[in-house]
């Protein structure tokens, strides 16, 4: 299908909107906005190839923790608790998901196996369904077919041909798993660099899905889904040095308030206890610094800040969750017995625990400059224990080569 000419101005305001598809059931053939002939080209074919070994890395990549589909599909379960993409992920991820039951009763189980989902440990539920996200239970046989470029197709201009008569700007020859996969360089052009990559996983988690036996409204169902979650987890961000500065300014001004308020604790006061209890709630949250949210993944860190010394990541991620193990540690520090005495060597340990506290902030967000901007290497600081969370966002625990 071409777009008319009319259109054509409203779809050039409109080239930053989710990547669409035909709406010929079982076409095969996905397109983005925009999509035909009479387009002005906003991005160069080199940059659209890049984009694309780029997409087809981290939608492909046969190292979970790694690949962006099976974080969206995990994210989808753990966070979101998306039904309609669970329903539909035995299509992409089909060992995700056990058990047997019928279709009727499926959204039922489903619920249930969400509502009782713990982040570590099994993942079962007392219903019928249980997740498996082991290495096998996410592992994908629609997304290793894009590992072998035997099975890519890559077209310098015109529509890619589904393989019952469709076109558009990607499309499979067959809805299964021996369907081979086309990408036209030349229609998606017409994106501008900053959705490129975007754009193309979604696009690619389409065809995925038609591999997997997917109608086009399932497929599209996949794509949506997957360029809503892309503009709310990975938007890149922009001028990392101001990020930098900015980290850097509310860390220190929430460590200064919190010496302050150490310094003015009433060691006579009749609510001592309570006072320390509130004093350290009152400690910074250096996770809510926006730079420190995802430190312990690489994929998203990547992805959203562009670094310029991306090998740096293991410093950064070690040493921000070092400090952020050292802060949790606050809630252990009582005193030893409540006279004055004790008091007294509480309030000047905690002062110390605190200063220590803000010294290895400052080695963390050096690392973390180091690893936005480059410049000179930070220090290897590792932490002690095994930070909380799914097994995806483990920290590395190993210094920079």
């Amino acid at each position: 299908m071409r777009t008319p000419w009319l259109l054509l101005p409203i779809l050039i305001l409109n080239l930053t909107s989710a990547v669409s598809c035909h709406r010929k059931a079982h076409s095969g053939g996905g397109v983005v906005d925009g999509g035909g002939g009479g387009f002005v080209p906003l991005s160069k074919p080199e940059e659209v190839r890049a984009a694309l070994r780029q997409a087809l890395e981290l939608g492909s990549n046969p190292v979970p923790q790694r690949n962006i589909f099976v974080k969206f599909i995990l994210d989808a379960a753990f966070d979101r608790r998306d039904i309609d993409i669970l329903r539909r992920s035995r299509r992409v991820f089909p060992n995700l998901i056990r058990g047997n039951v019928r279709p009727e009763e499926f959204d039922r189980e489903l619920s249930q196996a969400l509502r009782v989902m713990k982040p570590e440990g099994g993942l079962s539920s007392p219903g019928k369904l249980s997740f498996d996200v082991s290495t096998e239970g996410v592992q994908s046989p629609v997304l290793a077919r894009f590992l072998d470029s035997t099975n890519i197709q890559i077209r310098d201009a015109g529509d890619c041909a589904a393989g019952n008569g469709g076109h558009g700007d990607a499309s499979v020859t067959s809805n299964s798993l021996n369907g081979k996969v086309c990408f036209s360089i030349g229609n998606l052009t017409r994106l501008t660099q900053e959705v490129l990559l975007k754009e193309i996983l979604a696009l690619m988690l389409h065809e995925a899905a038609h591999l997997g036996g997917a109608d086009e409204e399932e497929a599209m169902a996949w794509q949506s889904s997957f360029s809503k979650y892309f503009n709310e987890k990975f938007l890149r961000i922009e001028g990392s040095q101001d990020l930098v500065s900015q980290s850097t300014k509310l860390a220190r001004i929430g460590f200064r308030r919190f010496l302050n308020e150490v310094n003015n604790l009433d060691t006579k006061g009749v609510n001592f206890r309570k006072d320390i209890q509130i004093l350290i709630l009152k400690a910074p949250r250096l996770e809510d610094q926006f730079g420190f949210k995802a430190y312990g993944d690489r994929l998203v860190s990547n992805l959203l800040f562009s670094p310029k010394s991306p090998e740096r990541f293991n410093q950064y991620s070690n040493s921000v969750s070092a400090l952020l193990e050292r802060r949790n540690s606050l809630v252990d520090l009582v005193p030893l017995n409540d006279e004055l005495d004790a008091r007294q060597k509480f309030k000047e340990d905690l002062l110390e625990y605190a200063k220590a506290l803000e010294d290895l902030m400052d080695k963390a967000l050096k690392n973390f400059s180091a690893y936005i901007h480059g410049g000179p290497p930070g220090e290897c600081i590792l932490p002690s224990y095994k930070p909380p969370g799914l097994w995806w966002s483990r920290v590395p625990k190993t210094c920079d080569p």
